[in-house]
């Protein structure tokens, strides 16, 4: 047996689906537009508080950093150099042990 196809929707009928339609979309928009504000909102205060407390300490560690530096120091007498401390042409310090340089065997295999 056929079965009837099924009516079809009377103008009203197609009117309210439309406007309901519309009305959804709407409310769908207003909504996510409220949702965005808020979060937006949130976000700049949340940031605004991490600068107002960034400023905050930043303002403290500078009033407790200390003007004068004080400690003791000592003088050295000799200046630094700036060449290679290794290299043989130098005078040994006075206080480093003496160099023992051993001539090398030959290594090559012959």
């Amino acid at each position: 047996m056929n079965a009837l196809p099924p009516p079809k929707p009377s103008w009203l009928g197609r009117i309210g689906v439309g406007l309901a339609t519309i009305v959804t979309v709407v409310i769908g928009f207003i909504t996510a537009s409220l949702l965005f504000a808020i979060l937006l909102t949130a976000g700049l205060i949340f940031v605004g508080f991490l600068w107002w407390q960034f400023r905050r300490l930043m303002r403290e560690a500078q009033a407790m950093q200390p003007q004068d530096l004080e400690g003791e120091y000592t003088v050295e007498s000799t200046r630094m150099m700036l060449e290679d401390q290794n290299a043989f042409d130098r005078e040994p310090h006075p206080d480093a042990p003496p160099r023992c340089s051993k001539p090398r065997k030959n290594r090559r295999a012959s």
